[in-house]
């Protein structure tokens, strides 16, 4: 019995000594081949790509409007509360708005109006009525928050920055990608000097016309390359006036100011 038991355990410490070579030479050859044992997931994004679980650094190219969040001016002009205004998200489970602030920021400089609670004032709507495309505005208060499970209401703020678009916004030609490559293609060498762990978020914002022109060129914001922001104001300047202009909700042509974000993410 014990001279079996001797042999089965003899067995069985062998296969396992073979298995556990043969895992160990697979592995290897796998490895040999330049395949990496943990993969890294690979996610498609406008300025990081991965190649062989490396990073390689290239600038953010993006063509937006200033802020996320946007509201068209035919629905500004509506509003009667800040409700109407703010996105869903931004007001879903909050209740009993104080300390209301609505600030219009242009590059003529910050105006802002006070009220009580959610409800716009008259002099809150007048500030809003007189806003035009292109505007960016500012909307804070305190609130409470009720959860959703206890339904117990807790201390919050609303803090928002929205900017005023057209009805349809304004469009490049050659679309979205047209108008990155572009962009791309025409500032390599700009680009090539440029580190990862240096650049800065860089903003140029322009105009397009009525006409589908460019006008309006002027840095919000530097890339920390002077050189490379006098090159990519330059390269906006004259951009090809392929453009589409905006339009208003009555069908006519508006003028719409848009911003180039590039340089590192979190433009």
């Amino acid at each position: 019995m014990k001279k079996s038991f001797f042999i089965i355990s003899t067995v069985v410490i062998a296969l396992s000594i073979m298995a556990f070579g043969y895992l160990k030479e697979d592995t290897s050859e796998i490895n040999s081949t330049g395949t990496v044992s943990n993969p890294i997931t690979v996610f498609d994004d406008d300025f990081i790509t991965l190649f062989s679980g490396e990073q390689e650094f290239e600038l953010l190219y993006h063509v937006d409007h200033r802020f996320r969040a946007t509201i068209t001016r035919e629905d500004l002009h509506q509003a009667k509360t800040i409700i109407d205004i703010l996105p869903k998200e931004g007001t879903q489970s909050k209740v009993s708005y104080q300390n209301v602030e609505v600030s219009v920021l242009d590059l003529a400089g910050e105006k802002t109006e006070m009220s009580e609670n959610e409800i716009l004032n008259a002099a809150q709507l007048e500030l809003l009525q007189a806003i035009d495309y292109s505007v960016d505005l500012r909307i804070t208060a305190s609130c409470k928050r009720k959860n959703a499970v206890t339904g117990k209401l807790a201390r919050d703020t609303v803090a928002y920055h929205m900017t005023v678009v057209p009805k349809r916004t304004a469009m490049y030609n050659k679309g979205k990608w047209g108008l990155v490559q572009y962009l791309k293609e025409n500032s390599r060498e700009e680009a090539a000097m440029i580190q990862k762990d240096k650049v800065q978020p860089g903003k140029v914002g322009f105009t397009v016309s009525k006409e589908g022109t460019i006008e309006g060129v002027r840095l919000i914001s530097t890339c920390g390359y002077p050189t490379v922001d006098e090159s990519l104001l330059e390269l906006v300047n004259n951009m090809p006036n392929d453009w589409e202009p905006a339009t208003n909700a009555q069908g006519e042509k508006v003028a719409q100011e848009l911003v180039f974000f590039f340089g590192s993410g979190g433009c």
